[in-house]
């Protein structure tokens, strides 16, 4: 009876361990995603240096993703995200010690999440290849699995930086970080893919190549790379203003922090619906739920108050959620196992191409027009991206497998 319960995804014991060392990670990151925010405002008082910082990481993000991509369809993919664990983890412990000591500047912090950037880059579609080789037939549940893990993660994560942070310092979170990618290393090493590690091929640039061809020869992709990139652009509108509305006062990291762990819960809530779903037309139903997106950015904008701004947080947080994982899921299906992670990697570059513009214009913007108008006018526009991807033909009949394979059984 109770075996039954138990997603038939959990019983890969890969899987489980690839999920254990995941866990642990994202909660480390969901903590830091609370504590760099305050530890730059204790800083400088300043969003606009909080902007300049996340910046620094996703341009980095940025430069390298598409390398990362190539580097992960020519090695062993486990082994890309075993350094990656590694990089990231000695960076954040640097980034402790400077908070720690008294020594830290924006420049430093900047630097070092540049650093924390690009090993991010190598990981992500190393990631999302490895993951097909040790789910087989249960990749959705085995997606959603992964997306619950995340949405743990920053149900719990979130509230423990709160009060870490509130009794004692950001740079305590930057340790328990640090010491979350070590446990993600230890079961990194455990994992026996499937799959042998890919050939390499003669050149660098014939396989850049492939993945580019691969990547602009399907109009799905290229349809929600445009939607995802405005999406991503607007999503630092929140993050950035969020605080300065909700954080100010005493409390202002725990306020903000709830209004995190309501995320969480909805993204937990999100993933167990994904896990439960089997959409014709999965991309239709992607698309449609993007209508939900920009909520909390309008319910910051109505100054609704806190327990309304966790309704509609949470939903929104469920909508992307299950976007997300129908959107992989379908990419990792679609597309060659072998080409999968240059693919990834474009589509990555792709929707974050927009983010550093968001998280370098927000401050200035809010400071010239205003935090209220500036919210308000983010939130409009998402809605209007919402509105076109759901009028565009590209998406609304890609089938849930690729017809070829429908057609052999």
């Amino acid at each position: 009876m109770l075996s039954s319960l138990v997603p038939k995804a959990l019983r890969i014991t890969d899987l489980r361990r690839f999920l254990g060392g995941q866990l642990t990670s994202l909660l480390g990151d969901a903590m830091v995603s609370v504590a760099m925010v305050f530890a730059i405002l204790d800083l400088t008082g300043s969003p606009t240096a909080l902007g300049v910082v996340a910046a620094a990481r996703t341009l980095a993000v940025l430069t390298t993703m598409l390398a990362g991509g190539v580097v992960a369809d020519r090695f062993s993919r486990r082994r890309v995200m075993l350094i990656s664990d590694v990089a990231r983890g000695g960076v954040q412990a640097a980034v402790a010690v400077l908070l720690l000591t008294g020594h830290a500047h924006v420049w430093e912090l900047a630097v070092l999440q540049a650093g924390y950037g690009c090993a991010t880059a190598m990981f992500v579609p190393a990631v999302t290849g490895l993951l097909p080789e040790i789910a087989g037939e249960h990749l959705q549940q085995a997606n959603a699995l992964r997306g619950q893990a995340d949405s743990i993660a920053f149900l719990i994560g979130p509230a423990l930086a709160g009060v870490l942070v509130t009794v004692a310092s950001p740079g305590w979170v930057f340790t328990v970080d640090a010491l979350s990618f070590a446990v993600s290393v230890a079961q990194l090493s455990r994992l026996r893919p499937i799959a042998p590690a890919p050939p390499r091929t003669a050149s660098v640039l014939r396989d850049f190549g492939e993945g580019w061809t691969e990547f602009r020869s399907r109009p799905w992709l290229l349809t929600y790379v445009g939607t995802a990139a405005l999406n991503n652009m607007l999503f630092p509108v929140f993050m950035i203003l969020g605080p300065v509305v909700l954080g100010r006062g005493r409390y202002g990291p725990l306020v903000w922090s709830v209004l995190l762990v309501a995320g969480g819960v909805g993204a937990l809530l999100g993933g167990s619906l994904a896990a439960r779903i089997s959409p014709q037309y999965p991309a239709r139903m992607a698309s449609a739920l993007m209508v939900l997106f920009p909520l909390p950015l309008l319910g910051l904008a109505a100054h609704l108050p806190v327990p309304a701004l966790i309704v509609v947080t949470v939903v929104a947080d469920a909508a992307i959620t299950v976007s997300n994982i129908l959107w992989i899921t379908l990419q990792q299906r679609h597309i060659d196992a072998a080409v999968l992670s240059r693919t990834n990697s474009f589509l990555e570059f792709g929707c974050l191409a927009a983010r550093p513009i968001g998280q370098s214009a927000t401050g200035p913007i809010a400071a010239a027009a205003g935090v209220g108008p500036t919210l308000w006018v983010a939130g409009v526009v998402q809605c209007g991206v919402a509105a076109v991807a759901l009028a565009l033909p590209t998406t609304r009949d890609l089938p849930a497998e690729p017809r070829d394979r429908v057609d052999a059984t």
